[in-house]
């Protein structure tokens, strides 16, 4: 698989499988995050510091710790910064 640019500093591979998008993505220090994302998302930073805005708290994922977003308003969240390069391994529902 190709990477993908997903916009300024983040690129990305997906599959979809069995009803799951599964997504490598890579953040680099110039990644902004443009909305507050609603969808769920469950994986792993395998390398580097992943810092978000969950609904007003800012949390902190460093390599080897799980994510785990369920969707929707109540953990909506906005990426702040990524310690350059950022590698995440993320599983998602297909949105439909």
């Amino acid at each position: 698989m190709e990477w993908e640019s997903i916009g300024t500093g983040a690129r990305g591979k997906r599959v979809e499988i069995g009803g799951k998008t599964l997504r490598l993505l890579e953040f680099t220090d110039g990644f902004v995050e443009p909305e507050w994302c609603l969808r769920g998302h469950w994986g792993m930073v395998l390398e580097g510091e992943l810092r978000l805005r969950v609904d007003g708290a800012e949390v902190v994922y460093s390599q080897g710790d799980g994510i785990a977003l369920p969707g929707g308003q109540a953990t909506r969240h906005r990426h702040l910064s990524a310690h350059s390069p950022t590698l995440l391994f993320l599983v998602e529902e297909i949105d439909r």
